[in-house]
């Protein structure tokens, strides 16, 4: 069996014979199926063998041009050369481990290749606009996303930024065991303002200047130097910052901060 899905314009062949795969790609992929033709070809698996890494929590080697992703019930790989990989995934880790595999893929050919950012942030659609949370864990990109009931939650702890005709677009993704919320649509949406997030006792906005925004935003992902156009993502930080506005976001426990983000808008 075969299954074609993209993300963010990268589109991926799977292949599998084991029902256990179609089912969770049927469930948590459906709304990313493509009939394009695939960039990349991953080949799924299923074993008895499980892992003793750190639980929960992928871990990344590389050689040359092999990238190996390995987790308590997952040991994948990726090849750059050849654009092909696969993973062997015990039954008790199933759906975690899964999203895990195809998750890193995708994240190493969006910076590596893509030049695209991917924020640990929440990304909440509102109106034609989506709005970036960056924060670390425990910072309150989930208490955000809840907090917007009115809105569809793309995600609580992705966002995808790419450049696309010199302009910056972030795009929805899948179910990565994260929290998310409506009907989210596999397409470009246009960016309203990237936020720090900031708990407070009331809810304002701080306008960032560029120097201190790169330096909140800029992070270097676990991808070995050799890998990785430096210059080109400094380039692109600048000029993302150049189009999108941003803020740092002092916020309560309540919707009030979307008061504040509504009357910069206008």
């Amino acid at each position: 069996m075969q299954i074609k899905i993209e993300i963010a314009e990268i589109v991926a062949a799977l292949t599998f014979n084991q029902e256990c795969f179609l089912e969770i790609l049927n469930r948590d992929y459906y709304p990313f199926f493509s009939e394009k033709f695939p960039r990349i070809h991953l080949e799924l698996e299923t074993t008895d063998e499980i892992h003793y890494v750190q639980p929960l929590e992928a871990c990344l080697t590389f050689e040359d041009d092999l990238c190996r992703i390995r987790e308590e019930y997952l040991d994948g790989f990726f090849d750059f050369r050849t654009k092909k990989g696969g993973a062997k995934i015990n039954l008790q880790g199933l759906p975690w481990a899964l999203s895990a595999f195809i998750r890193n893929v995708f994240t190493l050919l969006l910076i590596i290749e893509d030049d695209a950012f991917v924020f640990h942030a929440s990304a909440v659609l509102k109106g034609n606009k989506v709005y970036i949370f960056n924060g670390r864990s425990g910072s309150g990109k989930t208490t955000i996303s809840r907090l917007s009931k009115n809105c569809i939650v793309l995600s609580d702890d992705h966002a995808v930024v790419k450049k696309t005709d010199d302009n910056f677009f972030t795009y929805a993704t899948p179910c990565w065991q994260d929290y998310s919320f409506g009907e989210k649509k596999n397409t470009a949406y246009n960016i309203g303002a990237i936020f720090k997030l900031v708990q407070d006792k009331e809810a304002y906005l701080k306008k960032i200047n560029k120097a201190s925004a790169i330096t909140e935003l800029f992070t270097i992902p676990h991808i070995p130097a050799e890998f990785l156009p430096f210059e080109r993502i400094m380039d692109n930080y600048h000029d993302l910052l150049e189009k999108i506005p941003f803020y740092e976001l002092h916020f309560t426990k309540d919707d009030s901060f979307w008061r504040c983000i509504d009357a910069v808008e206008r």
